[in-house]
């Protein structure tokens, strides 16, 4: 009881961003009920694999990813770590199951339980808001123009269950897009508190939840191939193709990480390579779910038939839009980290763009060749970011031993010169002892000879006084 009250008396601080954080075990499970929700949503997809579908699929994938992302922005600016916090969380965990029940039936009687989920859901991200606004006064104003934005979305949202469809899901377009054009527009300069903070967590989180999604993806991939009962040596090419395209996907995303220093890494929303990594993860993940169905159809006609026409643009445009993705995240990185890009990323939007062109092989290669086609174009795009890191590191390397020759060099020189200037200095200080040194000896000299001359002349005087 001691514990809940100490826990419950808690006040919300804002994070550090110098402190270095990591994902918990409640984030994890977090991500855990999302994916489940997305695995419904692939489900639905897997049953038509059509443009109507797909459109759905849309429809719904973005509430979903946009509850997941604003769920960790508010989790990277501000340290809710208390018993209220952890209750909102589990409540909107319970929310996202809701979801990912009714999505099946979306779309016909379930429209209203959609939204009823999503806008409970939204509600305890948005309680989280107004509570770091009354406790944190230097993110009052943030906060309070978060909440107009989102709280104008809500209505839309609740307003969207009374009118008919289709008209209800332009209403759903609409609010989604206020939702997502909130946060850019939400944060100014002369703010106190930029948002969104810690953003070495936000990559991590981010990560994480992109290896999920990959995860589940080789999941569904290996899943199929058993149910289809291939050989041996069908099911080996056939998961060759499926893991090097997941493989090419890791590749490339962890690859772009390499350009990341948390402490000398800079975000905020006046920065549009920001918002351009963020919602290029939208795209990303909306498009790794849609490559696993396609690949699930394809299995179904290996290994010698042709895939549908329509199944094989839309899995063509699922890799190269995932790539076009990759590419977007690669530009926007180095302007975030403070750093010059080793290449332009054109070779990413130029490899998205053939492997889109794949879809003109539909209905007219076998199987087998489609899939070379569109996993070799991956590979190719792997093994050219290895030759531009390593032409990079190289003249990199080439620069450094220039730069510390030329430094070497110059310190040899500094080096001599002090050397002379010493030994010229020690020399004539020598010199000047020396001469001071004949000065004195001469002097002494000098001073014998007055003497004795002295001494001669008393003595002559003394012997004349004697004679007389």
């Amino acid at each position: 009881m001691r514990r809940f009250k100490r826990q419950l008396s808690q006040k919300l601080r804002l994070r550090d961003d110098s402190q270095e954080r990591h994902s918990n075990w409640l984030g994890i499970l977090y991500d855990l009920i999302f994916m489940a929700a997305i695995l419904q949503l692939s489900a639905q997809l897997s049953r038509e694999y059509d443009i109507d579908e797909l459109g759905r699929y849309g429809l719904l994938f973005v509430p979903i990813w946009w509850l997941w992302c604003d769920h960790n922005f508010c989790m990277a600016r501000f340290d809710i770590g208390d018993i209220i916090q952890r209750l909102l969380t589990l409540s909107g965990m319970f929310g996202v199951a809701m979801m990912a029940i009714a999505i099946p039936d979306t779309f016909d009687q379930a429209d209203a339980t959609f939204v009823a989920a999503y806008v409970s859901t939204r509600g305890a991200t948005f309680f989280q808001y107004i509570r770091a606004g009354q406790t944190i006064p230097e993110a009052k104003e943030l906060t309070g123009r978060l909440t107009q934005g989102y709280g104008i979305a809500l209505i839309i949202w609740l307003v969207a269950t009374a009118i008919p469809a289709p008209s209800r899901y332009v209403m759903w377009g609409i609010a989604l897009s206020v939702e997502l054009l909130t946060p850019v527009f939400a944060s100014k300069e002369k703010d106190k508190v930029k948002f969104p903070g810690n953003f070495a967590q936000l990559r991590e989180r981010f990560g994480v939840f992109t290896i999920i999604i990959l995860g589940t993806t080789l999941a569904t991939i290996i899943r199929t191939i058993q149910l289809r009962r291939l050989s041996v040596i069908e099911s080996a090419i056939a998961a060759s193709f499926g893991l090097i395209l997941i493989f090419g996907i890791w590749w490339d995303y962890y690859e772009s990480s390499r350009f990341l220093e948390p402490s000398k890494t800079k975000v905020s929303t006046t920065i549009p390579a920001f918002w351009q990594w963020t919602y290029s993860h939208l795209v990303l993940h909306a498009s790794i779910p849609v490559i696993a169905i396609g690949f699930r159809y394809a299995i179904y006609t290996f290994p010698g038939d042709f895939i549908d026409y329509t199944t094989g643009w839309i899995l063509a445009l699922a890799v190269g839009s995932s790539m076009l993705a990759l590419g977007v995240i690669w530009t926007s990185l180095p302007i975030l980290a403070q750093k010059s890009s080793f290449n332009d990323s054109a070779s990413y939007f130029v490899t998205a763009a053939v492997v889109a062109g794949c879809g003109l092989l539909a209905a007219r290669v076998v199987v087998p060749l489609y899939l070379f086609c569109l996993t070799g174009m991956f590979l190719v795009r792997v093994l050219m970011t290895d030759i531009e890191f390593d032409s990079g590191d190289s003249s990199k390397d080439k620069k450094e031993n220039k730069s510390s020759s030329s430094s070497s060099s110059e310190k040899k020189d500094s080096g001599d010169r002090k050397e002379e200037k010493r030994s010229s200095s020690s020399s004539s200080s020598s010199s000047s002892s020396g001469d001071k040194r004949d000065d004195k000896r001469d002097d002494r000299r000098d001073d014998r000879r007055d003497d004795r001359r002295d001494d001669r002349r008393d003595d002559r005087r003394d012997d004349r006084r004697d004679y007389r």
